[in-house]
């Protein structure tokens, strides 16, 4: 779990097509969240010193729960399937 937890959260959005992203503190970056839809915009937070997101609407946590959030998959099978997809 715990080098899971390491993969960089900038790499898990990447992963899933999250940006763009603009500067918005010293290490965090900000862009529109994909889970909503235009009409009630939100803005996801990536923290890439603390390794955490942060949505307005939908929450927050790190990088397994983001990868787990959009691949769709529980807490284990997220876990198994990025340390396959990120080879850590």
């Amino acid at each position: 779990m715990k080098r899971a937890q390491q993969v960089p959260i900038l790499d898990v959005a990447a992963h899933f097509g999250y940006g763009p992203f603009e500067k918005y503190r010293l290490h965090e970056l900000r862009g529109r969240c994909p889970f909503h839809s235009n009409y009630y915009p939100a803005t996801i937070y990536l923290n890439t010193w603390k390794n955490v997101w942060w949505c307005e609407a939908c929450g927050g946590g790190n990088s397994i729960t983001l990868y787990q959030v959009n691949a769709g998959r529980h807490f284990k099978e997220a876990v198994l399937e990025m340390l396959e997809v990120f080879d850590v």
